[in-house]
């Protein structure tokens, strides 16, 4: 048999470099621990080789279990939720990074009630220069004076009267139309 395939024992299916865990799982109803237990050789003396060559066959590099974030090989800058904030895993949780930066800032864990600002609204800039600690209830008097609304020309007032003439509900105008809710009434008033 050529060098780099390797053929099952149980079945005599010939596979190249290895025999995968799918064909013994599916095939055979077993694992590929189980295969070898019973003395047979899941690798092909190819792959054996390329591994033992490998740098963490060989002994040059370190493996990478247990090494998570910058430390892993792998590594490429994290994730993010579907609100922007970058995520990472701290402890073998996910934690946000804002707040990470923040306690490192600190020196202590973040209190319930306190929450970090993006002073530049941006929420992946997590340099300690653009991060804020502050209690819970300042951060939401911040966020009501800055929100943003939008579509309010002339020509979304019109739109909302037409929504408005068409049945629509003045929640559902107002969520389609993304408008404060006192800035649909003072339009709808104006009638």
């Amino acid at each position: 048999m050529e060098h780099n395939k390797i053929q099952c024992e149980l079945c005599g299916l010939v596979c190249s470099m290895q025999i995968s865990a799918s064909h013994l799982r599916v095939r055979h109803g077993m694992t590929t621990k189980e295969y070898r237990a019973l003395g047979y050789d899941t690798l092909s003396p190819a792959r054996l080789e390329q591994l033992r060559k490998s740098p963490v066959g060989s002994g040059e590099a370190m493996g990478v279990r247990g090494k998570y974030g910058p430390d892993h090989w792998n590594w490429k800058g994290g994730s993010t939720n579907s609100a922007g904030y970058r995520i990472l895993y701290s402890n073998g949780r996910k934690r946000y990074e804002h707040q990470i930066v923040a306690e490192d800032l600190l020196g202590r864990p973040l209190e319930s009630n306190e929450v970090v600002h993006h002073i530049d609204a941006n929420r992946s800039n997590n340099s300690p220069d653009n991060l804020v600690v502050m209690k819970r209830n300042e951060h939401d008097k911040i966020k009501q004076s800055t929100k943003r609304h939008f579509h309010t020309g002339p020509e979304c007032e019109e739109a909302a009267r037409a929504l408005l003439a068409l049945g629509w509900s003045k929640n559902k105008i107002r969520l389609a139309l993304r408008i404060h809710h006192q800035t649909l009434a003072r339009w709808l008033k104006s009638d």
